[in-house]
């Protein structure tokens, strides 16, 4: 019995305030009182403006179910100051009981399927073999052709210092090949026919003189002993060898004059034409009537 009668006390304390006065009017003066705006109680609250409007209009059918719109009476009625009891009752007696019936009927119904996933209407990606071959075919043609390309390239690149020295057709080795009076170098260096300079490698050609293709001297006779006078304007590669085998000069040659003498007919080779000035037997030879792309290779009689 004593048990019994500390519950009821216990149930009794709660104090019964009067709920007649609207509770959205207790919420108005609460926030006018306080000088504050539906902007500020929002700010603070984080209670949409819409739900505070409504509170403070007793508009329970803008709020949402009952559990979230007392939640945010109490909410608001602890913001203002007001008494947690009052509000609770306060919104207890006033809700509408037509929208606890609405709620309480979408709360207790049984859970319906809100159906399933269509996992065939995810758009599938296919890969079409003929696009993938039609692909690997368009590269592998392209890798075939640029190989095709840069082969060709490169054999025209091998062969152009081959055509640079071809032999010159005879009648412009004729035309180069009249000499004149005129002319003499400074003898500056002496190599005969028996001895080599110091330095120097061998420079092949396959040009011929205009003497060489008919097949006969120019002047004088052939096989006899002949000079030739070089000078040299910058460092040159330079190749003579005289009929009888013997190399009278080799390699790269230095500025400067150079006096040699050998048994004619001589193959010249001259690796840049412009930088050298020739005579034979004191007689000037024009070189670029030999040279093709700056490269004279020709063979020499007087």
């Amino acid at each position: 019995m004593e048990n019994s009668n500390n519950t009821d006390n216990q149930q009794n304390s709660t104090p019964v305030h009067d709920t007649t006065q609207l509770l959205g009017q207790r919420f108005k003066q609460a926030r006018e009182k306080k000088g504050l705006s539906i902007d500020d109680v929002a700010a603070k609250t984080f209670i949409l403006k819409s739900h505070l409007r409504a509170l403070e209009a007793n508009d329970f059918d803008a709020l949402p179910q009952p559990t979230f719109a007392r939640g945010f009476a109490t909410t608001y009625g602890r913001f203002l100051g007001l008494d947690k009891n009052l509000v609770a009752q306060s919104f207890d007696a006033q809700y509408p009981a037509t929208l606890k019936q609405k709620y309480a009927t979408v709360i207790n119904a049984p859970m319906q399927p809100m159906g399933t996933l269509n996992r065939e209407a995810r758009p599938s990606v296919r890969i079409n073999p003929f696009v993938i071959g039609g692909i690997l075919l368009v590269l592998g043609l392209a890798i075939f052709i640029f190989n095709k390309v840069s082969k060709a390239h490169n054999d025209s690149v091998d062969q152009a210092p081959a055509s640079a020295v071809a032999s010159m057709p005879t009648q412009d080795q004729i035309s180069g090949a009249s000499l004149n009076n005129a002319g003499s170098a400074i003898v500056t260096n002496t190599v005969t026919a028996s001895g080599l300079p110091a330095t120097g490698s061998a420079i092949t050609g396959v040009a011929v003189s205009a003497d060489n293709a008919s097949g006969t001297a120019a002047t004088g006779q052939a096989g006899a002993k002949a000079s030739i006078d070089i000078f040299v304007k910058d460092t040159t590669k330079i190749t003579i060898v005289d009929a009888t085998g013997n190399t009278i000069l080799d390699g790269d040659q230095a500025r400067g004059s150079y006096q040699l003498t050998g048994q004619a007919p001589f193959q010249v080779n001259i690796d840049k034409a412009s930088n050298v000035s020739l005579d034979l037997n004191k007689q000037p030879i024009k070189l670029s009537n030999y040279a093709q792309n700056d490269k004279a290779n020709f063979t020499l009689k007087p």
